[in-house]
C-alpha cells in the first residue's frame, strides 16, 4: 500500500512540476502576447502613416496641389510675354480625350490658340511664331523657377523686323528681372 502511494505521490508530484511549468509557461505567453499586442499597434500606427504619405505622393496628393496651382500661374506668365511678342495665347491642361470613348490621357498639353481664336498644333506656326512661343515658355518657366540669369543663343535670327523690335521691348523688361543676360 505504502508502495502504491509512494508511486502515486511520485506521479502527482510530476503531474505537478509539468503543472507549475505550465503555468510558468502560461505567464510567459501572456507576457509574449502583451508584447505583440503593442507592437501591433506601433505597425497599424507605422501601415497608417505609411498610408498617408503614400496618398500624399501619390497622383491625387501635393503633385496634383503643385500642378493645380503652378499650371495657370505658368499659363498666365507665358501669355503676358506672349502679349508683347504676337497676336498668338496659349493654353495649358494636363488631360486631353483619347480615341476611346471615356479614355482620357494624362499629360501635360499646350494648345495654341490664334488671333482669331483657332487652337493650332505648334507644328502649324512659321519659324518665327514657334520663336516667340518657345521664349514665352522658357522665360515663364525661368521666372517662376526664380532663376537670375538667361542665356540667349541666336534667338531672333528666325524673326522679322517688327517682330524683333517687339522681342526686344520683352527683352528690356527681362533685363530689369535678373542679374544677367
Amino acid at each position: 500500500k505504502l508502495e502504491e502511494l509512494m508511486m502515486l505521490h511520485t506521479g502527482n508530484n510530476q503531474l505537478l512540476g509539468v503543472a507549475e511549468h505550465a503555468a510558468k509557461k502560461i505567464v510567459n505567453s501572456k507576457k509574449e502576447l502583451e508584447q505583440l499586442k503593442k507592437d501591433l499597434k506601433v505597425d497599424v500606427v507605422s501601415i497608417e502613416a505609411l498610408e498617408a504619405v503614400k496618398e500624399a505622393f501619390g497622383p491625387n496628393g501635393i503633385k496634383a496641389i503643385v500642378i493645380d496651382y503652378l499650371l495657370p500661374e505658368l499659363e498666365n506668365r507665358i501669355n503676358n510675354i506672349l502679349n508683347k511678342l504676337s497676336d498668338f495665347r496659349i493654353k495649358l491642361e494636363t488631360q486631353k480625350s483619347g480615341i476611346g470613348k471615356d479614355v482620357v490621357i494624362e499629360g501635360l498639353f499646350i494648345t495654341i490658340i490664334n488671333d482669331i481664336g483657332e487652337e493650332m498644333d505648334f507644328d502649324q506656326f512659321s519659324g518665327g511664331e514657334k520663336v516667340k512661343i518657345s521664349m514665352a515658355i522658357n522665360e515663364a518657366l525661368a521666372e517662376i523657377s526664380h532663376i537670375g540669369f538667361r542665356f540667349l543663343d541666336e534667338t531672333i535670327v528666325a524673326l522679322d523686323n517688327d517682330s524683333i523690335q517687339n522681342f526686344l521691348v520683352a527683352m528690356n523688361e527681362i533685363l530689369q528681372k535678373v542679374e544677367q543676360v
